[in-house]
């Protein structure tokens, strides 16, 4: 499982700065400050709904 993530982070990196569209590069960090904001807003509201009443 975690072999495809490490593939995926040589090919990411491998691929010269200068060949990879800054557009995309923008984008794909926005991605994951999106995808961490909801991880946190998910685990926040699990715990609400975990915590004894």
């Amino acid at each position: 499982r975690g072999r495809k993530r490490d593939r995926f982070r040589e090919t990411f990196c491998a691929a010269a700065p200068e060949k990879v569209d800054s557009r995309f590069v923008e984008r794909f960090r926005r991605c994951v400050k999106e995808v961490e904001a909801f991880i946190e807003r998910c685990q926040e509201e699990h715990e609400r709904n975990e915590a004894p009443r």
